[in-house]
């Protein structure tokens, strides 16, 4: 792991906030959007995934509430363009404009 991630990673296990986070590959297309309490944890489980591979850069967001997270990930999800690759709960397969080199299944 990136020096900087783990700094950060460590200053959002310190900070009892909400964050939101975006995923990102090499050539900057988002791969996921998220929200959590601790992003740092629920990245930890991303990394079992087969796409986690792909990830290149991790970009976080905090906020005071709950409600405010969760607004701000819809609003990445709902967002056309950020149409992230792995959100696969909230993004139809139709609108994938793009998939991993690992062709990894669902």
């Amino acid at each position: 792991m990136c020096m900087k991630c783990a700094e950060q990673m460590q200053a959002a296990e310190a900070n009892s906030q909400y964050q939101v986070y975006r995923l990102y590959d090499a050539g900057y297309r988002l791969l996921y959007v998220g929200y959590s309490k601790n992003w740092a944890r629920r990245l930890t489980q991303h990394s079992q995934n087969c796409w986690w591979v792909d990830v290149e850069t991790v970009l976080v967001e905090h906020f005071p509430t709950e409600e405010e997270a969760r607004a701000k990930e819809t609003e990445y999800i709902k967002s056309r363009r950020l149409m992230a690759v792995w959100n696969d709960a909230q993004v139809p397969k139709r609108e994938r404009a793009w998939r991993s080199q690992s062709q990894c299944p669902l």
